[in-house]
């Protein structure tokens, strides 16, 4: 059993647009790779809440204070697979820098004030790549639900008790993770 890997945002834009086109419910479970079992339990609560999955595989060199931090992260893209297939993700974006930040890229979301107190003093900009990352997530152009753990206090406090814009057309899920 294997999981279909999609490259390029305009694939992976194609497929969803399909699944929407039938009715289906999408979540969105973004990650950066070598997944344990708090990734897995993401994958299973998306499945329990959405008729597709599509599980994000990108290492965000925007969310490392070096790149020397970032060349170091693991890349385990088919040992990763191979976790989420038997578990029923339909797919695994895993796009390349270039997909994810084109020439001519300069959107960013900045979570100022969210960090402030937690680990963000010791990780500048790394929350701003996080958010900029789930905002450039191409599923979402229209509702879906993307899963994040609530590894970070700070992200899940901002998340949880920000209102939601008039024109946001994601549903933020937290879950702890095992």
């Amino acid at each position: 059993m294997s999981i279909p890997i999609v490259r390029t945002i305009a694939e992976l834009r194609s497929i969803v647009a399909n699944w929407r086109h039938e009715g289906l419910k999408v979540a969105v479970v973004p990650i950066m790779g070598a997944l344990h079992e708090g990734h897995l339990s993401l994958m299973r609560a998306a499945l329990e809440m959405a008729n597709r999955v599509i599980v994000t595989l990108f290492v965000n060199p925007n969310q490392f204070n070096s790149q020397a931090d970032a060349a170091a992260y693991p890349r385990t893209e088919q040992e990763d697979g191979a976790k989420l297939a038997p578990l029923g993700a339909h797919i695994l974006y895993a796009p390349d820098g270039a997909e994810m930040y084109p020439e001519g890229f300069s959107t960013t979301v900045s979570v100022s004030n969210v960090s402030e107190g937690f680990c963000g003093a010791h990780r500048p900009g790394h929350f701003d790549g996080v958010a900029s990352r789930h905002q450039a997530v191409p599923a979402g152009r229209r509702r879906s639900r993307i899963l994040r753990r609530k590894g970070f206090p700070a992200i899940a406090r901002r998340a949880e008790t920000r209102p939601r814009p008039r024109y946001s057309n994601r549903d933020c899920r937290l879950f702890n993770r095992a």
